[in-house]
């Protein structure tokens, strides 16, 4: 076995998964109860062993990749709709893009973007790397992509292939790449180093875990903790601290996973000037400042404060972990899993 990938399951436990195998074949499994999973269908699905799979964000199709360099789409059923490319070199890294229709796929030194349906987007592809690249990831809120391969750089693209940032050479290859869901920073994994980096490139922490080559990174949904799998068969995880946002003469800083201190308020007194917030039911997962106010979503509650009176916020309760805040002078923006909503600062609709 060489990925499995879970269907999109909407807020209900999805049932269904495929797993690509070093046969050639595609596997399509439903749990059929408990923790019993049935084997639904079995194609032989590319020559030389099928790399990876992933479903299409809505779940209704599946991509996969191979060695024999060809991308294929199949039906949520198991049944082969078209072959969007065969290329000369192995397909080692591809994903799907915002728009749930593109398709983009690092074959050889080079990227490239397909329509899955045939009628979007037009075809498009660019030498990205030196060398091969080994993974990519593309963030559906900033529309950027971060590509990294054998020739030890990582690198930052518009989703028209134009070049945004290329980090110096590294010492290692580079194995892996992912995308906070919110797009305000990525990962990059390559041997004993995992960095972290902002949406622009540059690198702001590093860590050594000794795991060897991170060959796989996944985020959770809130983008607050990082999973990473190590070629050692070790499994490192990170929490995301020190985040900073400022709005004037104030500064939010998330110190601890549970606790945001907030510096510049008025007050005279350094010591009186800054404010430290608790969150001891949840973890914090996202937050913003502007407008006089800050507003921070935990896994399951948002606060809401005015900057002049931190005692005393307006707590609700979230249907879903929130990605994203966005702040205006009368409305404040939380996309979460299900979509966008919008409140006023009284926190209604």
């Amino acid at each position: 076995m060489t990925s499995i990938a879970w269907a999109p399951d909407f807020g209900t436990r999805s049932s269904v998964f495929a797993v690509s195998c070093t046969d050639g074949t595609v596997r399509f499994y439903s749990m059929a109860g408990g923790s019993t999973a049935r084997e639904d269908k079995k194609v032989s699905a590319h020559t030389g062993a099928t790399i990876s799979v992933k479903w299409s964000p809505d779940g209704s199709a599946l991509i996969s990749t191979g060695e024999d360099g060809d991308v294929k789409l199949w039906s949520k059923s198991g049944n082969l709709r078209s072959t969007l490319a065969q290329n000369a070199a192995s397909v080692y890294a591809f994903v799907w893009g915002p728009d749930g229709d593109s398709v983009l796929w690092a074959s050889g030194k080079a990227l490239s973007v397909k329509s899955a349906s045939g009628s979007g987007r037009k075809p498009l592809s660019w030498r990205a790397h030196k060398e091969t690249v080994l993974c990519v990831d593309w963030n559906r809120i900033t529309d950027l992509v971060v590509s990294g391969g054998e020739d030890c750089v990582y690198k930052v693209w518009d989703s028209h292939g134009r070049q945004l940032y290329s980090a110096p050479t590294g010492v290692h290859v580079v194995t892996s790449v992912a995308w906070m869901p919110s797009g305000e920073a990525f990962a990059v994994g390559s041997f004993q180093s995992l960095r972290l980096c902002d949406k622009t490139g540059w690198s702001h922490a590093r860590e050594r875990p000794q795991v060897g080559s991170l060959l796989s990174l996944a985020w959770t949904p809130d983008g607050t903790e990082l999973a990473g799998a190590g070629g050692s068969g070790g499994v490192v995880f990170g929490q995301l601290v020190q985040r900073r946002v400022e709005s004037g003469a104030l500064e939010a800083v998330q110190v601890a996973p549970k606790v945001i201190v907030v510096s510049g308020l008025e007050g005279g007194a350094s010591d009186e000037a800054v404010e430290s917030l608790e969150f001891p039911r949840d973890r914090v997962v996202e937050f913003a400042l502007g407008y006089g106010k800050l507003v921070v979503a935990t896994t399951t509650q948002c606060f809401l404060y005015t900057t002049n009176n931190l005692n005393t916020p307006h707590i609700f309760d979230l249907r879903a972990p929130v990605q994203l805040i966005l702040l205006a002078e009368t409305v404040f923006l939380m996309m979460d899993a299900n979509g966008i909503n919008v409140y006023n600062y009284q926190v209604r609709y």
